[in-house]
């Protein structure tokens, strides 16, 4: 029987000055159209990783889908964002207002391809000044103990560890 993983709520506080403006992505707001780039995205970001539960590329534009309709939270869409490169999704931030928490921030995906070009640090970036010009003043996170990139990618941007969830 594997140990069941804990995972760590962080919080921060909303604003942050943002990093120089990339001009080798579209940055844009995440639409209720999105499920095609955000399935696949969910899918390439998962896979192999301590998150991964094993789920295929159909359960996962499932899975996308549902969230855009408000599985977690509503959709707080002027923080949710999508890196684009041409016509595939690099990365996105999905941002809903989770009846538990308040402002979640409840997926932070990087296809592998695109990882360590700092695309979830100014995905994140986007989000903390959306939610601030939206007048929201906290946004909060959870993730897996073991996902060291992920934790401290957050821990660099100000976030801090709130509470643990067994």
């Amino acid at each position: 029987m594997t140990a069941k993983l804990k995972r760590l709520i962080l919080v921060r506080q909303t604003g942050i000055n943002l990093s120089p403006t990339r001009t080798d992505f579209v940055f844009r707001n995440l639409t209720s159209e999105d499920t095609s780039l955000l399935g696949p995205l969910m899918f390439e970001a998962y896979k192999g990783t301590i998150d991964d539960e094993g789920q295929t590329l159909e359960e996962s534009l499932v899975e996308a889908g549902d969230t855009l309709k408000g599985k977690y939270g509503k959709i707080i869409w002027p923080a949710s964002f999508i890196a684009m490169d041409k016509e595939i999704a690099a990365a996105a931030t999905v941002v809903t207002d989770y009846v538990k928490t308040g402002p979640l921030l409840a997926f932070v995906l990087t296809s592998p391809s695109y990882q360590k070009r700092g695309l979830g640090t100014k995905l994140i970036e986007l989000t903390l000044n959306g939610l601030a010009k939206a007048g929201i003043k906290q946004l909060r996170l959870v993730v897996t103990e073991l996902n060291e990139n992920a934790l401290r990618l957050y821990i660099k941007l100000g976030f801090a560890i709130e509470s643990i969830k067994e």
